[in-house]
């Protein structure tokens, strides 16, 4: 319960964890965690009683805490506190900047996917490859917005993963109808929204949020899961 007490008033400091053999980083430290030093860095989602809610959190192995510490080092206007005799399980970075609003953002953003991914990483409906192909799409797409530039992050970046939670929201209640002609509107949908996401790439792109390789990545797997959205509604019509 420490981990979670000391988070309720943090805005501006990491506090690492020692959890057997994993450091650990609840909260604004897990925010800051991974904004400052570790992009990809998973974040798992877990219920607090304490909290009565969802608290985020990430972590690494033990081994990766000199290559963490490494650059924190860089960066000289941040502090560590560790002291290994006096209390060895705990780790303060400070010296960051309070970011109350990325810090809301980012915990908007990872709660409405795990809500997703609660319901929609159960075995995929019918066996469709589209289904999981829109959701890695997804995912994609959140670990690329996440490094965009912080002008970009409140508008452009959430609206990106508001688009595509919508679809695959849409893709679910279009694997579960049964009627197979009632699918139809629901794919009408899902194209429009993912016309928004791909103005909102180029968008971004332009804009230098991200370069030519992750955009080759991401164009890849939009064609893909549009390419098999064309063949889902032409097997539909023609009723082959």
């Amino acid at each position: 319960m420490i981990e979670i007490k000391q988070e309720i008033k943090n805005q501006d400091k990491i506090f690492l964890l020692k959890s057997k053999k994993f450091w650990r980083a609840f909260q604004m430290s897990a925010y800051l965690l991974q904004k400052n030093f570790w992009h990809d860095l998973k974040v798992n989602s877990g219920y607090s009683g304490y909290l009565k809610n969802d608290v985020l959190r990430v972590g690494f192995i033990e081994t990766s805490l000199p290559k963490v510490l490494e650059m924190v080092a860089a960066r000289p206007e941040l502090k560590v506190t560790y002291d290994k005799e006096e209390d060895p399980q705990l780790i303060t970075i400070s010296g960051f900047i309070a970011d109350s609003e990325g810090f809301s953002a980012w915990q908007k953003t990872y709660l409405s996917l795990e809500k997703v991914n609660r319901v929609q990483m159960q075995p995929f409906y019918g066996g469709l490859p589209i289904y999981k192909k829109s959701y890695d799409l997804m995912s994609l797409i959140v670990t690329t917005s996440r490094n965009f530039p912080k002008e970009l992050q409140s508008n452009l970046s959430n609206r990106l993963v508001e688009e595509m939670i919508t679809i695959n929201q849409l893709f679910r209640l279009a694997c579960l109808e049964k009627i197979e002609l009632k699918k139809c509107p629901y794919l009408d949908q899902i194209e429009a929204s993912f016309n928004v996401v791909m103005f909102l790439l180029r968008l971004a792109f332009d804009q230098k949020a991200y370069g030519l390789e992750r955009s080759a990545l991401l164009n890849r797997q939009l064609q893909e899961v549009l390419q098999q959205l064309i063949l889902w509604r032409r097997k539909i019509v023609t009723n082959e």
